[in-house]
């Protein structure tokens, strides 16, 4: 479920329109002062006011802006587009009034000028491009032809400055790039056509026709765009033919500039702004804008659907293709491996998907092994085929990468995680993974949509059938005791039906099965299943669904000449028998090399490999002092977390969960309310497993819950208060009969400080049932002294004195209060 989460004032909305404001102030500015021969203005009195405003206004929106593209790091690029637009626009109105204002030359005003002109330019074609839906490639290559010719435009027009002044080389400039930017979707289109005839595939590009379709909104903020920029070029070649060069040569701008270079990029952001602020009225108070949501198919569904609809409440019902991947069929993963590598192995196979068919997939839930995927019925008009393209390249690519992750990990972990790296093994691992066949199925049912919007939050979520556990066991011990498992993919009936629709060319790939089922009154019953098998598949896939090319998507990038270069000439050297100096001095070269992509970063972690397993036979051979070898492990240890390895964060908060179980630490950090993570060391230690630690560690565990309980930080927080007394009962279990003193001790402790601080109802309760729960365990009665249990009575009859307590609840805290006390007096209540 992805939840839109509670709003404050958006830090960036407020940039926005604030940098707006500050630009059109400005603007507005300069259209009243103008400019008049001689420096005479028409407002001599307000004019110096205004200039004041405007400069201290557009220079405020540009810092402003910066700000939040520093801080909203995980902002919608458009949104930091947009700022990056309003802040080009405020510097560039902030340069006119430092140029007016400073006698500069006209080289340095004209280059200043014309870096900005520059950048505002190349940050409106990259907002363009996103609009239209462009890609990485696209967008690239678009800014540097664009950058490429504005920058020669700019050094064409640098040599009229001594001969026509600075007014007109800088309107050619303006107009020159606003040119530019008019002829962008003629460069896209020819861009398309330079990539596919490059790819040389049979694959159609995508045409601008297709991206008009699909971002219909986004396309009349990018007419609203190109219709500004084209106002401001023909504005600037007005000017031009109207008035001549001035005669003399002036060091600062004049009248002519502060009129054409006023860009208008400003208004489409505008009306931007104001739609979304428009949708955003219909969602309920003190809900962010969907804009700034978290989750792609949240905010999808909240424009198209829950939107239009005005309501609180909303449910899209569809049919769609729905996949099961059991990666680990017979949990030989999951009793055999670490639960680091069990949860690396189903992270990356979710990883894979979502990063091939991204657009496609609607939502992924994992239920231990199994990984259920949801295609989204309005971006996949053939779900089913989209959907044995995926069951086929995780079959082809998918899995051996993970597992080719995962055994790299394997190899890493002798130096990365040494007490893990003593129980796993790089040939365990491949053995284990010989074994593993994946099991597949796909059906075709219903799915509900739904959002959920209320006073301060709104949901959206996604609901599917899940298959049968029984009938899946069924066919799961068949096709494994047919030896068919992991090389069919299971597809229901209805899932066949649609798929004859969808694609003729794989129909006849299916395959009926008939199965056994369970003896019924002494028959043998029996059903089919139709299953696809993969080699007939393939070959269909490759030929009509262009499959090479999809599985080309997760091919590594090739390995760059330097990375290869230092790679052969450390592998040459230590074929040579290099000493420690060697090995340190190779270390320090690949320290300063910057590894990109998967192939040079599994090349180099296989060299860092060798160099530890070369300096672990020198410090054997007394040739390396073992301070140096523990420098150099260390060294390398600190390379590989620089260079990156599989599962790197999971690896991480691995090793970080495993450090708080250490009993000096979670002792240490439970004592120390301003921890960041003494919450959760509470919450640890009201769940350890008491079988793994003697008694000697349950005591000093003991000892700090009555500590935390002498600490008034610790005992003023609710949750730790709680906590203290879960653990408590859970470790008082653990002690046997001869340590009752040190539990009655702490629990007199426990006692007195909830009534000092006047705990809750149900942390009395609790308290009470697990008094009796710890005396039936140990059979025994725990005392508790007099005065104690007298002010413990005053509390249980100040509570049932309240008139508002359910006479239900009155009942069950006097027949606890018996219990806990081991008397029958009566208990004052409430009338």
């Amino acid at each position: 479920m992805d939840h839109l989460p509670r709003s404050k004032i958006s830090p960036e909305r407020f940039a926005t329109h604030a940098a707006l404001v500050c630009a059109c102030v400005f603007s507005s500015g300069m259209l009243l002062i103008g400019y008049r021969p001689g420096n005479a203005h028409p407002f001599p009195v307000v004019f110096p006011l205004l200039l004041w405003i405007s400069g201290f206004g557009s220079m405020a929106g540009f810092f402003i802006s910066l700000f939040i593209v520093l801080r909203e790091a995980r902002s919608s690029l458009l949104g930091l587009l947009q700022l990056a637009i309003f802040g080009s626009a405020a510097l560039l109105f902030s340069l006119q009034f430092v140029l007016m204002q400073v006698p500069l030359t006209a080289g340095l005003a004209y280059a200043l000028y014309s870096l900005v002109l520059l950048a505002l330019a190349l940050i409106l074609n990259e907002n363009m491009a996103r609009l239209l839906g462009s890609s990485y490639v696209e967008r690239t290559s678009l800014a540097l032809v664009i950058g490429l010719l504005n920058l020669g435009f700019v050094t064409w027009d640098l040599r009229l400055l001594q001969f026509q002044g600075i007014e007109e080389p800088s309107l050619k400039v303006v107009r020159n790039i606003y040119a530019c930017l008019l002829l962008q979707p003629l460069l896209i289109l020819g861009i398309r056509r330079l990539t596919a005839r490059h790819a040389g595939t049979r694959v159609q590009q995508r045409r601008l026709k297709s991206s008009i379709r699909r971002y219909r909104d986004r396309f009349r903020f990018y007419i609203g765009h190109w219709v500004a920029c084209a106002v401001t070029a023909a504005f600037s070649q007005w000017l031009l033919s109207q008035h001549a060069p001035d005669s003399i040569v002036q060091p600062w701008l004049g009248s002519k500039i502060v009129w054409g270079t006023i860009t208008l990029a400003w208004i489409p952001c505008l009306f931007q702004q104001l739609r979304h602020w428009h949708q955003a009225q219909l969602l309920p108070r003190n809900i962010h804008s969907p804009w700034q949501a978290g989750g792609g198919r949240a905010e999808q569904f909240l424009k198209k659907h829950h939107l239009p609809r005005a309501a609180q409440e909303t449910w899209l019902g569809l049919r769609t293709a729905i996949i099961m991947i059991d990666h680990d069929p017979h949990e030989d993963c999951r009793v055999h491996l670490p639960a680091l590598l069990y949860r690396a192995r189903q992270m990356q196979c979710e990883q894979i998907m979502s990063r091939i068919f991204s657009e496609q997939i609607l939502s992924t839930q994992t239920q231990g092994s199994q990984i259920l995927v949801s295609l989204d019925p309005e971006h996949s008009i053939i779900s089913c085929t989209e959907s044995l393209l995926i069951l086929t390249v995780l079959y082809l690519d998918g899995l051996p990468l993970v597992e080719k992750r995962l055994k790299q990990l394997v190899r890493l972990l002798p130096l990365l995680d040494p007490e893990l790296g003593r129980v796993l093994s790089e040939n365990k691992v491949e053995q284990l993974f010989s074994r593993l066949q994946g099991f597949f199925h796909l059906d075709y049912n219903w799915i509900d949509q739904s959002m959920r919007s209320g006073e301060d939050e709104a949901s959206f979520d996604v609901r599917l059938e899940n298959l049968n556990p029984r009938e899946r066991q069924r066919v799961l011990t068949q096709l494994s005791a047919a030896q068919w498992l992991g090389n069919f993919i299971w597809i229901s009936e209805t899932a066949r039906d649609r798929l004859k629709t969808e694609s003729p060319f794989l129909a006849s790939t299916i395959e009926r099965w008939p199965i056994q089922l369970e003896q019924v009154h002494g028959k043998a019953m029996e059903t089919a299943i139709f299953l696809i098998k993969f080699e007939n598949l393939i070959p269909r896939l490759q030929r009509y669904h262009a499959l090479d090319e999809i599985r080309s998507r997760l091919a590594p990038l090739p390995l760059p000449l330097p990375s290869q270069r230092i790679c052969e000439e450390i592998e040459t050297s230590l074929a040579r028998d290099p000493d420690h100096i060697d090995l340190q001095n190779h270390l320090k070269v690949m320290s300063e090399h910057d590894w990109q992509g998967f192939r040079a970063k599994d090349l180099a972690l296989d060299i860092l490999l060798k160099m530890v397993a070369r300096a672990d036979i020198l410090e054997r051979n007394v040739r390396m002092h073992k301070n140096d070898w523990q420098t150099f492990r260390r060294d390398t240890r600190e390379l590989v977390q620089k260079i990156g390895y599989p599962s790197q964060e999971l690896h991480k908060a691995h090793l970080s969960k495993l450090e708080l179980r250490q009993l000096h630490e979670l002792q240490r950090i439970c004592l120390e309310p301003d921890h960041p993570r003494c919450r959760e060391a509470w919450l640890l230690l009201a769940s350890l497993p008491t079988r793994t630690l003697n008694m000697e560690a349950v005591g000093q565990l003991m000892q700090t819950i009555a500590a935390a309980c002498r600490a008034p930080a610790l005992r003023s927080h609710e949750i730790i208060l709680h906590k203290a007394v879960e653990a408590f009962f859970h470790l008082a279990r653990a002690l046997p009969i001869n340590r009752e003193n040190d539990v009655s001790r702490v629990f007199e402790i426990l006692a007195r400080t909830l009534i000092e601080v006047e705990a809750d109802q149900e942390l009395l309760l609790a308290f009470m049932d697990g008094k009796l729960a710890l005396d039936q365990q140990r059979g025994t009665e725990m005392s508790i002294s007099s005065p104690l249990l007298l002010l413990w009575k005053e509390m249980i009859e100040n509570i049932l004195q309240e008139s508002e307590l359910p006479t239900s609840i009155q009942a069950a805290i006097e027949l606890r209060w018996r219990s806990f006390s081991g008397s029958n007096d009566p208990l004052h209540r409430a009338s």
